[in-house]
């Protein structure tokens, strides 16, 4: 874990504003631009402590850029934590191994790994608790080139506390502009696998209902469809978000009312959703029950993305679902046929 803390200070950044973001809002474009920082509110504290700049000079977080701003960033150094907090961590990482956490791939500049259920991805997001992030430097080896590396390894995407699987990590400044770029222009791709409560009303469905107001658009393929005792059908499906929108596969879900096994949050637009279709579809029965226990059944299952150095390609990780997936598919199968025993 110590590997990553040095007591030298990270190189100053610098970049000059286009024509492009002449107008908008300095902390909204130092945190596009600055990887390091990710957020507004990352770029609102560089201004705070006086770390980001504009033509040299200390600016109010209300600014607006104009074409040709000179910004420049120096980037706080990480500390080393102390051996309480190296002991508290180890065991958090342990824990996460022992949960499934490992690195999936690695080279110089870029990694992906697997985020276990349960845990926030981003460092900060509670600060109650540990996060992805914080795992990170005991599972990657710094890069080789330290004028471009970033003060610790960053994950370039979230994944919900209650998901689990593959998670994009950048190990350097220019692979952590070249991924979220790549995020922002759609070029990343994004694979995750559900169990639904319920058929989908086709094999394969274009979904593009608004999320907070906001457009978006999933790709929904049916694997399999089984039987449920209670449920009428359980649907093995392959799911891929277009757009980044918060919760918005299971939102998704829940608006074709399939919700996903486990998702209280949006059980209840789940069960809107039938009453509604229920007009068109006499047949259709009421949502049943949530059930209780065992988590959320959505997992991230694969992530294809160019890699940062153009010369070497595509980059493309796959890993199976959690066995509990297939453990629910085979108790579903199981009711069903003793159901069926005269």
């Amino acid at each position: 874990m110590l590997r990553w803390h040095t007591d030298r200070a990270p190189p100053l950044l610098q970049c000059t504003i286009t024509e492009e973001e002449a107008g908008g809002r300095l902390t909204r474009v130092a945190a596009n631009r600055f990887a390091v920082l990710g957020s507004k509110s990352q770029a609102e504290n560089a201004l705070k402590r006086s770390a980001l700049l504009v033509n040299g000079e200390v600016v109010e977080k209300a600014r607006r850029v104009k074409a040709g701003d000179e910004l420049t960033l120096q980037p706080p150094a990480v500390a080393a934590p102390d051996s309480k907090r190296l002991e508290s961590r180890a065991r958090f990482v342990e824990h996460l191994r022992s949960q499934g956490l490992r690195v999936l791939y690695e080279d110089d500049a870029a990694a992906v790994v697997f985020k276990p259920a349960g845990i926030h991805t981003k460092a900060g997001s509670n600060p109650k608790f540990a996060a992805l992030e914080d795992a990170l430097t005991a599972e990657l080896s710094p890069p080789l080139d330290s004028d471009d590396a970033l003060p610790l390894p960053m994950a370039v995407h979230r994944l919900d506390v209650p998901v689990a699987g593959v998670c994009l990590v950048a190990k350097t400044r220019g692979a952590a502009m070249s991924l979220s770029k790549q995020f922002e222009t759609r070029g990343v791709q994004k694979v995750y696998h559900a169990l639904l409560v319920g058929e989908p009303d086709a094999p394969s469905m274009e979904i593009t209902s608004p999320v907070d107001g906001l457009p978006a658009h999933s790709s929904l393929e049916v694997l399999s469809v089984t039987e449920h005792a209670q449920w009428g059908h359980l649907t093995w499906a392959r799911m891929m978000p277009h757009t980044g929108r918060t919760h918005q596969l299971r939102v998704h879900a829940a608006s074709i009312g399939c919700p996903m096994v486990g998702d209280d949050l949006y059980w209840d637009l789940a069960a809107e959703a039938r009453r509604t279709r229920a007009a068109a579809h006499p047949e259709e029965r009421p949502l049943p029950p949530i059930r209780k226990g065992g988590g959320l059944f959505l997992q991230s299952c694969g992530v294809t993305f160019t890699h940062p150095d153009e010369s070497k390609g595509t980059v493309q990780v796959a890993v199976a679902e959690a066995p509990k997936f297939a453990a629910l598919l085979a108790r579903a199968r199981g009711s069903v046929d003793y159901l069926s025993v005269d």
